[in-house]
């Protein structure tokens, strides 16, 4: 069918002719969505409550899986991304993890479809941000010296956890702090004044993948209560209000490195540590939105 797209009328022409030879994902999401679909009309002709959106969604990432039209091009951006970021992180410490789920990460994030997935802005294929890595890594090892110090934490009271690490880590980052782990903790994440020897790399893709993009569907069946934010309680008057959303197919592998900052001493930290804290972190508390619903969870590929 013939899209209406918010461009110029020779941009909206190439478009309904050549869209399908884009292989960047991040610029078909970000800047070249049919209005049709932004609004999530409904499909003329289809079935009562059909929509544009989810076929639309599933029809960009089959393009990209496996004897789809852009499989061969994404493959070989994958390989120059992977070579560039292998050059990147020559005398880092590095290794592969294998997603047992599908992943999502920056769900959300602002455009047209008000979903997101983080990419890279150049490829348009999925990476991890470091940040989100050093966040990961900082907060299992809070957790794992809160065991050790017998800190009571319960994990049915997220508010009063996340009180006690932040408390925790307040003591570690102190300065002049007497605490076994603070000189390690500000070593490897910083501190106030005092920038973290540790440089977490993002997370890029492996080159070797069938499926890459997987659209999934989310449910909210009390509309009315989370627009409120709790202010109308939750009934079965509401009507279910079916988002769909781009993923991160199961079984893509993605390259970890971990490395010391320009400038910091050799034996500032132990690489071996970090990667022990970030490769036994990611499987324990998992990565991005959705982990408690399955999403993010990955494994080391040995």
């Amino acid at each position: 069918m013939n899209w209406t797209y918010l461009t110029p009328k020779e941009t909206a022409s190439v478009l309904n002719t050549d869209s399908g030879q884009c292989a960047n994902l991040g610029l078909i999401l970000g800047r070249y969505v049919p209005q049709e679909v932004i609004e999530n009309q409904d499909k003329p002709n289809g079935r009562r409550g059909e929509k544009h959106r989810e076929p639309w969604l599933r029809e960009q990432c089959e393009r990209f899986n496996k004897d789809g039209g852009a499989h061969k091009a994404v493959k070989a951006l994958a390989q120059a991304r992977y070579d560039r970021w292998k050059a990147r992180t020559e005398g880092c410490i590095s290794w592969e993890m294998r997603l047992n789920s599908r992943l999502i990460i920056g769900l959300g994030g602002k455009g047209a479809l008000e979903i997101g997935i983080t990419r890279d802005h150049v490829t348009g294929l999925p990476v991890i941000p470091g940040s989100a890595l050093k966040g990961v890594a900082r907060s299992y090892f809070l957790l794992r010296i809160a065991k050790r110090n017998k800190l009571a934490l319960d994990p049915a009271d997220p508010q009063a956890m996340n009180e006690a690490l932040n408390e925790l880590e307040s003591q570690l980052t102190a300065e002049g702090s007497q605490h076994p782990q603070a000189q390690r903790f500000r070593q490897a994440f910083g501190a106030l004044g005092q920038a973290g020897a540790l440089i977490f790399h993002d997370a890029v893709l492996v080159p070797r993948f069938s499926e890459l993009f997987a659209v999934d569907v989310m449910t909210p069946h009390f509309s009315k209560y989370y627009r409120s934010t709790g202010g109308a309680a939750p009934g079965d008057d509401d009507s279910p209000n079916p988002v769909s959303f781009v993923t991160v197919a199961a079984d893509v592998r993605f390259a970890f490195a971990v490395g010391l900052r320009a400038g910091a001493p050799a034996d500032s930290i132990d690489l071996d540590w970090a990667y022990t804290v970030l490769s036994e972190a990611i499987p324990a508390l998992g990565i991005g939105s959705k982990t408690a619903a399955g999403y993010g969870w990955l494994e080391v590929v040995e």
